[in-house]
């Protein structure tokens, strides 16, 4: 029993020197983290359907078959930067299918309405790189 409250004294001891160590040592203010790197994940307002119905209702679907695509499926990724404020503040292709689904894309993604909720790390909002993959059919 008396090993049992060490442990658990050890523990608590443990949590409170992290969580201390962490706020006297926040993340870079400069750093860009990756989605799988922070403690609470950017958020679209209404969340991923919002901004995936507000993309859908806005794209130009028939992009490519316009631009002469081959017929297929292209899968078009963006990668994002969303900052501590929660704005989009940079968007690149990672894909080049072309015949204008990338331009197409980053449209689309610079007229979203809403701000996102920002990332957070050790309680402190990060800048935070997100993707968006969007796909277009070409029958």
């Amino acid at each position: 029993m008396k090993t049992a409250k060490k442990l658990t004294l050890v523990l608590i001891l443990l949590c409170s020197s992290f969580l201390c160590w962490a706020q006297q040592n926040p993340p870079a203010k400069d750093t860009v983290y990756s989605i799988t790197d922070v403690d609470v994940q950017p958020e679209y307002p209404g969340g991923d359907i919002a901004r995936r119905e507000f993309i859908e209702r806005k794209l130009n679907g028939q992009v490519a078959t316009e631009n002469g695509a081959p017929k297929g499926n292209y899968t078009v990724v963006v990668i994002c930067i969303i900052d501590v404020d929660g704005k989009i503040i940079a968007s690149v292709p990672e894909t080049s299918h072309g015949y204008g689904m990338e331009k197409e894309v980053l449209k689309i993604i610079g007229k979203l309405p809403k701000q996102y909720k920002p990332a957070i790390k050790n309680g402190v909002p990060v800048k935070t790189k997100i993707r968006f993959p969007v796909t277009f059919s070409v029958l």
